[in-house]
């Protein structure tokens, strides 16, 4: 990812797309997932299974554990499915929602979802 951990004195304003798209433009998911385990303390020796959802690449790790999903145009029917699995954790990219309403729908879906 960018490093997106700026000073205000920095000359943030010029450069505030990074906080838009902070994923590296050469990062895969693999990529991607191997950075958000490390940072959810997750051992790489867990069973990663990868899942075709919707026509969706989504990572699973250890039975329902979290669930990574780095694809674009992700939506509330995506989201529902994986919640059915009931993942203590969900992630998604950012700026991977088909739009905003999209994004909301989810969190609300997954919010509702949650235990």
């Amino acid at each position: 990812m960018h490093n997106v951990s700026l000073d205000p004195t920095d000359g943030v304003q010029n450069s505030l797309d990074c906080f838009a798209h902070n994923v590296k433009s050469n990062r895969e998911a693999d990529d991607l997932l191997v950075q958000v385990s490390l940072g959810w303390g997750l051992s790489q020796s867990l069973k990663f299974e990868q899942l075709d959802v919707l026509a969706k690449r989504v990572f699973k790790v250890a039975k329902n554990s979290p669930y990574s999903c780095f694809d674009s145009s992700i939506d509330h029917l995506l989201a529902k499915a994986l919640a059915e699995g009931e993942p203590i954790r969900i992630v998604f990219k950012d700026n991977s929602f088909k739009d905003d309403s999209a994004k909301a729908d989810v969190k609300w879906l997954i919010k509702q979802h949650s235990h």
